[in-house]
């Protein structure tokens, strides 16, 4: 499925397009505008979600296989993908960021709930969580990590050595 400027329902309002509904397709999403997308509802794609932009939506934002956006990926409720979520920007969720494979940032990784990916979790400047923070490799930020629960790794964890790695229940 493709998203452009010719979609049905797109409404441009300027500074960003915007859809009033879910975006929900079996296939793959592919969203080709040149400003960023705001979904008032919730996107899903049994494929992968992709944009040059950024994807924004009120509820989640679910893939079977990976999300990657030019800028930012940030949901009202989850952020999911079988595979890996990538954003040049930053990813931000009220709820959780779960992902098969890896989670990666330019800037900042932020989520109300906790953080899980398969594989590593790496940010440019910080990753924050008011839960846990797993990885079944490493975990890795350019300034601070900080956890409202347990941090766990298979693999190193590592931040700047002045802002450091703070949580409430200790690191594994």
């Amino acid at each position: 499925m493709r998203i452009d400027k010719d979609y049905k329902g797109l409404i441009d309002e300027g500074y960003r397009y915007k859809i009033d509904d879910n975006v929900f397709t079996t296939e793959a999403l592919e969203i080709d505008l040149d400003k960023d997308l705001f979904v008032t509802g919730s996107i899903q794609a049994s494929g992968y979600i992709e944009s040059g932009k950024s994807i924004q939506a009120d509820g989640y934002i679910q893939a079977g296989w990976f999300i990657k956006a030019g800028w930012f990926i940030q949901a009202g409720e989850y952020i999911k993908a079988g595979g890996s979520i990538k954003a040049d920007g930053y990813i931000e969720s009220d709820g959780y960021i779960r992902a098969g494979e890896s989670i990666q940032a330019g800037r900042y990784i932020q989520t109300g709930w906790y953080i899980k990916a398969g594989r590593s979790i790496q940010a440019g400047e910080y990753i924050e969580s008011s839960g846990s923070i797993q990885a079944g490799g490493y975990i890795e930020a350019g300034e601070s990590i900080y956890s409202g629960g347990i941090i766990e790794s298979g693999g190193y964890i590592e931040a700047d050595k002045e802002k450091g790695i703070q949580n409430n229940q200790g690191l594994n």
